[in-house]
């Protein structure tokens, strides 16, 4: 099922560590809310694999968890974890890998920003304008919408809001390096003409922002800023 043996192997390697800071749910605590949330956490983490990581993308994710269990030789639960699995839709796919990128941009800046030693000069890296191509893809689809994705989308466009009062007070080269999220009837949409009719906005970005491996570093911003996985999608 994998595209070689050393991803299979790489993939092997990441699951165990995952799978070992996920305590409610190596720790079997099926009664616990995080336990359900690590589940889908972990759901989430299989799909990503088998879109970027896999020759068949038509896999599901059981014979995914069963491929793993082979290849790693290692025991695992799996069995515990088939209430959570289930094969999540590519577009959703996309929108979380857009989500994790968001986090990323901002705890880069809030690190920033929050220390007294931050150099204003570093957001001129960290909050380009291409930063927010993502924001601006998926907040398209969520004005005038209310789901469970863009209730996260809006949560996070909250964190990063409360971020303005903090630069302004800082001013200077904070506020003149600083970029705020575009206002939503400032969001311009990409026409399918410009890009080429045959590859739409979502799989545009996919391309240009495709996850090889999931790292651990994903999971620690998704336990500090707890992005839910569960019931999300």
């Amino acid at each position: 099922m994998f595209k070689n043996a050393e991803t299979a192997k790489i993939i092997c390697e990441q699951f165990i560590k995952l799978f070992g800071l996920l305590t409610f749910l190596n720790g079997k605590k099926y009664h616990d809310t995080n336990y359900k949330k690590e589940g889908a956490f972990l759901n989430y983490w299989a799909n990503m694999q088998i879109n970027n990581s896999t020759n068949n993308q038509n896999t599901c994710v059981k014979v995914f968890y069963d491929d793993i269990e082979n290849q790693c030789l290692y025991s695992f639960p799996l069995n515990s974890l088939l209430h959570f699995s289930y094969d999540i839709n590519r577009d959703d796919i996309i929108n979380l890998n857009i989500l994790y990128d968001l986090y990323k941009i901002y705890n880069k800046i809030n690190s920033i920003i929050s220390s007294p030693s931050g150099n204003p000069d570093d957001l001129q890296l960290d909050c380009s304008d291409k930063c927010f191509d993502g924001y601006k893809l998926v907040r398209t689809k969520c004005i005038g919408l209310k789901n469970k994705f863009c209730d996260q989308l809006n949560k996070f466009k909250q964190k990063y809001e409360a971020l303005y009062p903090i630069v302004d007070n800082k001013g200077g080269k904070f506020s003149e390096h600083f970029k705020r999220l575009p206002e939503d009837n400032n969001i311009s949409i990409i026409t399918t003409s410009v890009l080429g009719s045959a590859v739409g906005l979502t799989s545009l970005y996919f391309l240009l922002h495709k996850v090889t491996y999931l790292s651990i570093k994903f999971f620690i911003l998704y336990r500090k800023y707890e992005i839910n996985f569960y019931n999300f999608l």
